[in-house]
This record gives structure tokens, C-alpha cells and sequence, in this order.
């Protein structure tokens, strides 16, 4: 808005005022334009993606659906479209938040929208403490790091800008290629992408670290290469930061249905065996229970049970029974 006000004012002689109210108009006329043309340009099977997650995630108790939300560089918003408007609960913009993406604020802004959602208050409580209670606590930004885990999934079709960035906050990360790969059609395209990779050239080749080859993997739409070494590296970088990879976005629906099955799993595992510990007699109930050793003879010591651990669908690894989530 403000550009369009300086080319009212420098081009067309509009007082400040008017171009401030020109400006404006112009662009709520685009925003308009621009969203009215999205439900032509989605990939294939988005809204009954969509609509999957919504009917098919619940949680276990309650029944309460799966929070969905948007985190943009641009300044589109789908709960304007009405076909794509019921199933966003919040959305994020990097212009309202003064920075974009790689940026971590962007997407802790995007957690900061849930602090009081009532379904979610346990997560924040139990990772943030008081902090999540008062709005002006001087650490409660950064203690919203802790807060974002495995929990909170993250779809994006931008390897570095995404699936990087939400893997360094700890999200699980999808990585759905449908939108790139389309762009990335061109035969241009797949050889500079390999001249990029393959180069021989020494000044290229002995000065690129992994970071170099990651900025390079980053700025490439999708990585094309004859069969070696360096695309089983491509490859190894992609899978080390994407916990899933897909071509078709009719995919993600299934495979988070997938996850949320195995996380609700592995919590009933969880639940049954602190039930079967603690239906266990007592230490002393068993000493109680054993004859006395008569002279010459020694009572034999019951052998040390193995260590009782459970899962924790947080970090997907095995604690102690006695540990706190």
C-alpha cells in the first residue's frame, strides 16, 4: 500500500490523503482478484485432504478435531475463500509479523495463536509453566520453543523456507513437492540443477561445504541428477530434515491419519501397562508372604524385575515409569 501511495503522489500528483484512500482501493481490488483465482490454481484433492483430516484426526478424549492453521509469506488468506475457509483455524501472515520465513518468530507467532486454545492448554501449561499465564513475561516467547515438539506437524512445499526451519523447532515436517514439480517441468531447469551439482569446476567444487549444498539444494525447485553419489547425498539431506516426503497432496491426509493411529497406539500400550504395575502387590506385601530361613538354609532372593519403561509419543523414545511428561 504504501508503494502504491508513492506512485499516486510522485506519478499522478495525488495529494497524500487521496493517495492513502487510492492506494487502498487498489489494492483491496487485487486481494480480491487474487483470491478469487486460488480454487483454480490448488493442487489436486486439497479440500477432501482437508476434509479427511478434519472427520478422521480426533483426539481420544472428547473427540476434539485436529487444529489446522496456515503460516504464509504472502498475503493470501484462505478462510477468505469460502471453499477452503472451514477448515483453517488461524492463519499467519510474515507481513503482520515484520519478518518471513526461514524466520523462527513466523512460526512461533503461529504457536503464540493457540496459547489459550482450550484443548491445547495442557501442552503450553506443562512446557512453558507460569510464563503461559502472563502475558508479559519477558521469556515467553523463547520459552515457546519448548512447547512445539513432534505434536505439531508441518506442510510445506519450500525445502529450506519450511521443512528446515520447522525441523530446527522441532515439528515433524512433510515436504509435498505436487506444486514444485510442476514448476520444475522445464528441461532448462533439470540441467542447470545437475550443471549446479555435478560441477567440475575447481572453483566451485573446493570451496562448497554441506552448508553451500544445502543453500543450493534450497534455491533449486526440485533436485534432478544422473544416479551417484551426489544424488544419494541430495536425497540424504532431504530425508535428514523432511520426516516425510510426497509428490501428491492427496497423500498428506492418509499419512498423518497414520501417524495419529500409531501415536493413539502407543498411548494405550502405555496406559495398560501402569495399569498392570500398579495392580503389582507391594515390596513388603511379597517379604510378608516369604517363610522365615531356618538355620542353615538361606531364603532365596526373589530376582530384580527388569526395568518398566514407557513410551513417550513426544519424543518417541522409552523412559522410566517414574518419569513426568
Amino acid at each position: 500500500i504504501d508503494a502504491l501511495r508513492d506512485i499516486f503522489i510522485r506519478y499522478n500528483s495525488y495529494p497524500p490523503n487521496d493517495a492513502r484512500v487510492a492506494a487502498e482501493e487498489a489494492f483491496d481490488i487485487w486481494t480480491r482478484a487474487r483470491h478469487d483465482i486460488i480454487p483454480s490454481h490448488l493442487a489436486r484433492d486439497v479440500v477432501q485432504c482437508l476434509d479427511m483430516l478434519r472427520s478422521t484426526i480426533q483426539s481420544k478424549n472428547g473427540g476434539q478435531r485436529v487444529v489446522m492453521g496456515a503460516i504464509t509469506d504472502g498475503n493470501s488468506n484462505p478462510r477468505t475463500v469460502p471453499m477452503l475457509e472451514p477448515y483453517f483455524d488461524f492463519v499467519v501472515n510474515s507481513e503482520e509479523v515484520g519478518v518471513a520465513k526461514p524466520d523462527s518468530r513466523v512460526y512461533l507467532a503461529a504457536a503464540e495463536r493457540l496459547l489459550d486454545h482450550p484443548h491445547l492448554e495442557d501442552v503450553f501449561v506443562d512446557a512453558m509453566g507460569a510464563c503461559k499465564l502472563d502475558d508479559d513475561a519477558v521469556e515467553k516467547t523463547d520459552l515457546l520453543e519448548n512447547a512445539l515438539g513432534p505434536w505439531w506437524v508441518h506442510v510445506g512445499d519450500d525445502f529450506m523456507k519450511d521443512i528446515v526451519a520447522a525441523r530446527e523447532l522441532g515439528m515433524r515436517t512433510v515436504w509435498c513437492r505436487e506444486l514444485v514439480l510442476n514448476k520444475a517441468g522445464s528441461q532448462e531447469e533439470k540441467e542447470s540443477a545437475a550443471k549446479r551439482l555435478n560441477s567440475d569446476d575447481d572453483d566451485v567444487t573446493k570451496k562448497r561445504d554441506v552448508a553451500d549444498l544445502v543453500k543450493e539444494l534450497a534455491a533449486m525447485k526440485v533436485v534432478e541428477m544422473s544416479i551417484g553419489a551426489d544424488e544419494f547425498l541430495a536425497d540424504s539431506i532431504h530425508r535428514e530434515f523432511a520426516d516425510a516426503i510426497v509428490d501428491e497432496f492427496g497423500l498428506i491426509g492418509e499419512l498423518l491419519r497414520d501417524w495419529h493411529n500409531v501415536a493413539d497406539a502407543a498411548s494405550d500400550t502405555q496406559e495398560e501397562e501402569v495399569d498392570v504395575i500398579e495392580r503389582q502387590p507391594m515390596e513388603e506385601d511379597i517379604k510378608t508372604g516369604l517363610p522365615d530361613a531356618t538355620e542353615g538354609e538361606s531364603a532365596t532372593a526373589p530376582a530384580p524385575a527388569a526395568e518398566e519403561t514407557k513410551f513417550c509419543v513426544y519424543c518417541g523414545t522409552k523412559l522410566p515409569y517414574e518419569a513426568n511428561f
